[in-house]
């Protein structure tokens, strides 16, 4: 479930933050638009040293100038591109940009989570460990391929960047000892066959067992790091 809804919560992220981009652009093309019907000849001038900058000089350069700035849209969207290096978002890329990175967040998440389903801790850390490490490497190689790099360097950057932030976070946790949930085995409830009663207890416990009121749930409790000792339920769950 946490899996799930931090994936969502990554997607809402991507969202937002390409509306925020959108906006932006949209922001800046109206002040950029109001600009060139207020004060047209400085909005040529920066159209003129753009392309001096390109190489562009005398009357081949005011030649461009004129053929960009005779059409408004094209004059537009060159100082939208070329001054200020802006592109358009379009709606479907937002929500493309959303979904993508949701998915990829919650993949990202079943990876390491997946051994623990069918392994005993130990062995699930160690392969949740490799796998991840597969992964990692494998994206980073398939970055270098599809984009540019070399693919070794690419892939333990990639190994090094995610796993660190693994380790990181194991780290913190650690720090701030985040106590444990005791969750009761099928051993320590044991149904004595009456409809109006359970029996929750500790076995191989000392304590005596105490007898709750159907349909209300056995209290989870936390144990210390300091201690192990068994708490007692709480007295208004005792009949």
């Amino acid at each position: 479930a946490a899996a799930i809804t931090e994936s969502i919560s990554m997607g809402a992220v991507g969202y937002t933050s390409s509306v925020s981009q959108r906006d932006y652009y949209q922001a800046e093309r109206a002040r950029e638009a109001e600009e060139i019907d207020t004060i047209p000849e400085a909005e040529r001038q920066e159209i003129r040293e753009i392309y001096a900058t390109k190489g562009f000089s005398g009357d081949l350069l005011e030649g461009v100038v004129d053929t960009i700035t005779a059409n408004r849209d094209s004059w537009l969207a060159t100082m939208m591109d070329e001054e200020l290096h802006l592109q358009p978002v379009q709606t479907a890329d937002i929500f493309r940009s959303a979904f993508l990175i949701t998915i990829a967040t919650l993949i990202g998440h079943l990876i390491p989570l997946l051994p623990f389903v069918w392994l005993a801790r130990t062995p699930a850390l160690v392969l949740a460990i490799a796998l991840s490490a597969v992964v990692l490497f494998g994206v980073g190689v398939y970055s270098a391929v599809t984009l540019v790099g070399d693919w070794r360097k690419s892939g333990l950057k990639m190994l090094v960047i995610g796993l660190g932030a693994a380790g990181v976070g194991f780290l913190i946790g650690n720090l701030f000892h985040a106590p444990a949930p005791v969750i009761p085995s099928e051993s320590t409830h044991r149904d004595l066959h009456a409809p109006d009663h359970v029996w929750c207890g500790r076995s191989g416990s000392n304590e005596s067992e105490t007898s709750v009121v159907s349909g209300s749930r056995c209290p989870i409790t936390y144990l210390s790091p300091k201690t192990s000792s068994w708490p007692s339920w709480p007295a208004s769950s005792r009949i």
